[in-house]
């Protein structure tokens, strides 16, 4: 009984430590959230298309897409975590020997997903993260001479493993140089680096069903009656992205990203995108006192 008694006091002394040691891991991870720096990035991307849809002929388009970009982006050397989103236009076409066929598309593309530095890299120059993303990507597309499949919608989401490497570097003071008549001034500056590559472990597609329309617009294009669901295939992607950091906080972001995507159907849509993209990116949370410089 006398043990009895002394488990139980020693679980009563040691519960408010645990409590208390818990709520200071909360706070502190609280702490660490809202000091991250944390940006809204707003910009431009262009792209160079190739696209192949064997439901409809097995003809290559390849041709521009220009889009709007937006994205939500954190980042310090313990986590990286983004959200973003282009809308764009692409005026692909064939460069038919005989006749040229035109595909216009208006589609939309979102990806998310958190990165964890490790922590045997993270006071290296090069860090490397682990983590996962979710990318999508929703086309419209047209082709009036393709008659009963002129119009369609085409659907892919894909889950899997990220992984990136960041490599942050800085000029720590200055320099002023005199080239002929002109004095160059370089300002002590901080940059970043960074490579991310998207591996697919799981992807959805919808694809219609063909051919799934008359002569004539259907009014029903949007029902799921004419779509088929498909799991497999793939949207596998990088980023190659610079940063150019401002002295209030700001930033300038540069990226060049590759994708390739294909559904699983019998009837394959395949499609590869080479992006760049031009990006400002505004600070939303206070400067930390060692980002200053």
């Amino acid at each position: 009984m006398q043990k009895l008694y002394l488990i139980v006091l020693m679980l009563a002394l040691c519960t408010p430590g645990l409590a208390q040691s818990k709520a200071e891991t909360k706070t502190q991870k609280k702490a660490l959230r809202k000091a991250r720096p944390s940006y809204l990035i707003i910009g431009s991307q262009f792209s160079h298309i190739k696209l192949r849809d064997t439901g409809t002929s097995p003809r290559f388009y390849e041709g521009p897409r220009v889009a709007l970009a937006s994205s939500i982006y954190s980042e310090d050397s313990l986590k990286l975590g983004y959200f973003y989103n282009t809308t764009g236009v692409s005026l692909l076409d064939d460069n038919g020997d005989i006749e040229t066929l035109s595909w216009t598309g208006v589609s939309v593309s979102f990806a998310f997903g958190d990165l964890w530095k490790l922590k045997a890299t993270r006071e290296s120059k090069i860090q490397i993260g682990v983590g996962y993303n979710v990318q999508s990507f929703f086309q419209f597309r047209t082709n009036l001479r393709l008659s009963n499949a002129g119009f369609g919608l085409d659907n892919l989401i894909s889950l899997g493993p990220s992984v990136g490497f960041f490599f942050p570097f800085e000029r720590k003071s200055g320099w002023e140089k005199k080239v002929g008549f002109i004095n160059i001034k370089a300002q002590p500056r901080k940059y970043a680096l960074s490579f991310r590559l998207n591996i697919p472990a799981l992807t959805v597609s919808s694809r219609p069903e063909y051919a799934y329309l008359t002569d004539v617009i259907n009014p029903d294009i949007n029902s799921l009656d004419t779509y088929s669901f498909q799991l497999g295939g793939y949207i596998l992607s990088t980023e190659t992205a610079f940063v150019y950091y401002l002295k209030n906080g700001n930033a300038l972001r540069f990226h060049y990203r590759w994708q390739a995507m294909q559904t699983s159907d019998t009837f394959k849509l395949n499609i590869a995108q080479h992006a760049y993209g031009i990006n400002f990116m505004v600070r939303l949370n206070k400067i930390n006192r060692d980002e200053r410089y």
